[in-house]
C-alpha cells in the first residue's frame, strides 16, 4: 500500500472522529436534537444603520456643486467661441475708405488725418439693430415688398473694456444702397434714404444684408460685425421678459395713450412700449421737416433703459441674454449665434450699465419726402472717435 493511501485513510478517519464528537456534545444538550431541517436555518437579521441626514445633505451638495459648475463651464465656453466667431467676421462686404484729406495704411488700419495718427481698435465689435415695419417677417417676400427698416442702431462694443457706443442713425439718412429687380437680380447703385435699403431685398436675410452693406458704406467701410432686425410684435414680448422698461416720457403722447404725458415716470408694458418707440407727431415747422427726430430721441432713451435692466438683471441671473436670445427668435432675423450675444452681453455687464449716445451730425431737407444729409467731415471725426485710438 502506497504511502499516499495510507494518508488519505487517516484522514478520513480523523474527519469521522471530529463528526462524531460533536454529534455527541449536540445530543448531550439537546438528546433529541437530530440537526437542523433546511427551513430551519435562517440568517439573522441585519442591524439597521441610523439614518445619516449629514451624508444625504453632502451627496446633494455635491450634485447642485456640480450641477452650477457645468452651467459655468458652458456659460465659459459659449462666450469664448462667441469672441473668437465675432472678432473675426464682418457682414458688410465694403473695404475701408478715407474722408478727404485722410491718409490710410495697412488696408485703412493705419490713418494719418488733420496732422494725427490714428490705429483701427482691433477689439471692437460693432452690431447693427434695425426695427423694421411688419407686425412679423414673411418667409419668401419677393424684393421691394419686405418692409422698410424704420429704425437704425449701430452698437460699437470695445470688448477689452465692455464699453460700448451707440450711435443712432436716421432712417431718411441719404445714402448710396445697392437696388435690385423684383426676382433679386442687381439693379444699380442708387443714393437715396436708408430705409429702403431693408426694401430691396426678401424681407429677411437679404435685407439685412444689405441695409448692412449701406450702413458700413456710410461709415466710411467700417466692419460691422453682426446684425439684428427685430419686427413690431417682438417689442412687447422681449419688453415684458425683463419686467417692462422704465423711463421718463419724453414728449407728450396721450392722443396714443393717456399714461404717456411729458414727465411722467412709467414702467412701459406689451403693447404701451411699442406705442412708446413707434409714435410720432407731425405738428409745427420741425417736425414737418423732419417728424422722426424726436421718436429717435425716445428710442435711444427706451434701448439705454432696457439695455440697464438687463445687464443689472444678469448679475443675479447670467443665463438671461440666452432666455431673451431664444425668446426673440420668432420675431428676429439675426446671423449672431447665441453663444455670441451671451459673449457681447456679459462683457457690457463688465463695462456698465449704459452706452455713451454718439450723434452723426446732419441736416435736414424735405422735398418730396425727407432727406437727412450727414456732416462728411463731423461724421469721419465721430468714426475716429469711435473706431479709432489716437496714438502718438
Amino acid at each position: 500500500m502506497s504511502k499516499q493511501t495510507n494518508k488519505e485513510d487517516i484522514n478520513k478517519k480523523l474527519e469521522e472522529t471530529i463528526d462524531s464528537y460533536w454529534d455527541d456534545k449536540k445530543k448531550d444538550k439537546n438528546p433529541d436534537f437530530d440537526g437542523f431541517r433546511e427551513e430551519e436555518i435562517k440568517p439573522a437579521p441585519k442591524e439597521k444603520k441610523p439614518f445619516n441626514i449629514k451624508k444625504l445633505l453632502l451627496i446633494i451638495l455635491i450634485i447642485v456643486v456640480a450641477f452650477v459648475a457645468a452651467i459655468v463651464i458652458t456659460i465659459l465656453a459659449m462666450e469664448h467661441i462667441g469672441k473668437k466667431d465675432l472678432l473675426n467676421s464682418n457682414s458688410a462686404n465694403t473695404e475701408i475708405t478715407g474722408a478727404d484729406g485722410a491718409e490710410l495704411e495697412n488696408d485703412g488700419k493705419i490713418v494719418v488725418y488733420n496732422g494725427k495718427k490714428y490705429v483701427y481698435n482691433e477689439s471692437n465689435i460693432s452690431m447693427l439693430f434695425m426695427g423694421v415695419d411688419r407686425e412679423e417677417f414673411n418667409e419668401g417676400s419677393t424684393y421691394q415688398e419686405g418692409g422698410q427698416a424704420d429704425s437704425l442702431f449701430l452698437m460699437v462694443i470695445d470688448t477689452s473694456t465692455g464699453e460700448s457706443k451707440m450711435v443712432p442713425i436716421s432712417r431718411y439718412t441719404m445714402v448710396p444702397i445697392d437696388e435690385y429687380h423684383e426676382d433679386g437680380s442687381y439693379w444699380r447703385q442708387n443714393e437715396i434714404q436708408v430705409l429702403l435699403a431693408y426694401t430691396y431685398g426678401d424681407g429677411r436675410e437679404k435685407s439685412c444684408e444689405n441695409t448692412t452693406t449701406a450702413i458700413s458704406r456710410l461709415l466710411y467701410g467700417m466692419p460691422i460685425s453682426g446684425y439684428v432686425a427685430i419686427d413690431l410684435s417682438g417689442i412687447g414680448v422681449l419688453n415684458d421678459a425683463i419686467g417692462g422698461v422704465t423711463v421718463e416720457v419724453m414728449e407728450d403722447l396721450t392722443e396714443a395713450d393717456s399714461e404717456l404725458y411729458l414727465g411722467n415716470t412709467v414702467t412701459l408694458m406689451g403693447q404701451q412700449a411699442e406705442t412708446y418707440v413707434r409714435s410720432r407727431k407731425s405738428e409745427g415747422t420741425d417736425l414737418e421737416v423732419d417728424n422722426n427726430a424726436p421718436r429717435v430721441e425716445r428710442q435711444v432713451q427706451y434701448l439705454n433703459a432696457f439695455l440697464s435692466q438687463t445687464l443689472s438683471q444678469m448679475k443675479t441671473s447670467p443665463t438671461l441674454p440666452l432666455k431673451l436670445y431664444n425668446l426673440a427668435e420668432d420675431y428676429t432675423i439675426t446671423d449672431v449665434s447665441a453663444s455670441e450675444t451671451l459673449y457681447l452681453m456679459t462683457t457690457m455687464a463688465s463695462g456698465g450699465l449704459e452706452s455713451e449716445v454718439v450723434t452723426i451730425p446732419s441736416t435736414a431737407k424735405r422735398g418730396e419726402y425727407t432727406e437727412v444729409y450727414v456732416d462728411e467731415d463731423a461724421l469721419y471725426e465721430v468714426i475716429l472717435d469711435v473706431f479709432y485710438t489716437e496714438v502718438e
